[in-house]
């Protein structure tokens, strides 16, 4: 089990807040890039309702109502967990 989930009394998994899982965070890194659900969808392998439902659950665990904030607030979760693996090719911020 990776160390973003904990197990609750019913067997549910529940995600620590601000802490996303690498699919999620690959989600959350193309968001912030710019590119539309559908875009994400192929270039993730995923169903473009899949990665439409991620961003939805995503977002508030980022603490964030757009996806324009989506960077920022993935930079704030790098400094406060600087050991998640999140991609260092992502951590700058373009101009």
């Amino acid at each position: 089990m990776s160390s973003t989930m904990t197990t609750t009394g019913r067997g549910v998994v529940a995600h620590t807040p601000g802490r996303l899982t690498r699919r999620e965070r690959q989600i959350a890194e193309l968001a912030a890039s710019g590119l539309t659900v559908e875009q994400i969808g192929r270039l993730s392998g995923l169903p473009h309702r899949t990665v439409r439902t991620q961003l939805y659950r995503i977002l508030p665990r980022l603490g964030v109502t757009t996806r324009a904030s989506v960077r920022d607030a993935l930079d704030r979760l790098d400094a406060l967990h600087p050991d998640d693996g999140a991609p260092t090719a992502h951590r700058h911020r373009s101009s």
